[in-house]
């Protein structure tokens, strides 16, 4: 994968935060969404591969090593990601069977703030 800088913001930190939005699911929720496992993230035209774990309506997991925390309520994914001193990214989406869809907004740690948008499918 190309890394593109967005400012300081790598495009490894974005991904990050697109995982976190995207969750996952491997305990059960009010809507029953499961998206724990490995699913396709594209990140403003970048792909990469996301690893998500979800322990009732908690998620963790990383991409590109990266950690990914956040939460699943119904279909809406909420996500958090972050380096210690780097970027942080937060995510919101709505997931839709095998597919995931939402916006981010990355602030870097001088307040510079990126917005894009983030999709993933799960083979």
């Amino acid at each position: 994968m190309t890394m593109i800088k967005i400012g300081r913001l790598s495009m490894v930190a974005l991904l990050a935060l697109a995982g976190l939005l995207l969750g996952c699911n491997s305990g059960s929720n009010a809507a029953g969404v499961d998206v724990s496992g490995t699913w396709t993230l594209n990140v403003d035209g970048e792909t990469s591969s996301m690893t998500l774990q979800q322990n009732g309506d908690a998620l963790s997991g990383s991409v590109q090593g990266a950690p990914l925390t956040g939460s699943v309520n119904g279909n809406n994914i909420s996500i958090t990601s972050g380096f210690s001193g780097g970027p942080l990214l937060v995510a919101d989406g709505t997931v839709d069977g095998l597919s995931m869809s939402g916006s981010y907004t990355a602030t870097e740690a001088g307040g510079t703030q990126h917005t894009g948008t983030w999709s993933a499918t799960k083979p």
